[in-house]
């Protein structure tokens, strides 16, 4: 966790203050003035790189860091900071769905860019990704097809 160093000058009224710092939204509760030096605790995203194509899951997300370990990985964490999974140029073929189901954080799916990031599920598969109910997920930068549905949203 980084503190910042937040100067201020004036007094501000009961209520809350967002500040925005480095790109990091932080809501201050304020109870009368501000001191002249307050410090933020502000939570970085989690970053988990993915390192490899092939769709394995050896058990870890280590060097070698598939996209569906990657995933499992971002499913366990419950520390509520953001989990970005970032994942470069490839074409992914998938085996069988990608599940996200960590509803205590925002998961971030960000590829390279929609041209060379490919998730692509092998023929007969439903889905390629299946994200449960009450989840938060961006995804960005990346294709994804070759399933029946791309991506499906879970109720249970």
């Amino acid at each position: 966790m980084k503190k910042l160093l937040v100067k201020t000058k004036t007094s501000v009224v009961i209520g809350v203050v967002f500040l925005t710092v480095a790109g990091l939204v932080a809501a201050v509760a304020v109870t009368g003035s501000l001191p002249s030096n307050l410090f933020l605790a502000v939570n970085r995203p989690t970053i988990i790189n993915v390192s490899k194509v092939a769709d394995t899951d050896d058990g870890g997300c280590n060097r070698d860091c598939s996209l569906r370990e990657a995933v499992k990985q971002a499913n366990l964490d419950v520390s509520g900071r953001t989990i970005i999974i970032r994942i470069p140029a490839g074409n992914y073929l998938i085996n069988e769905p990608l599940e996200i189901e960590n509803t205590s954080t925002e998961i971030v799916l960000s590829g390279h860019s929609s041209e060379d990031t490919i998730i692509q599920g092998q023929s007969g598969i439903f889905t390629n990704l299946e994200i449960k109910e009450a989840v938060q997920a961006k995804i960005n930068g990346l294709t994804i097809k070759g399933a029946l549905y791309g991506i499906v949203a879970r109720t249970n």
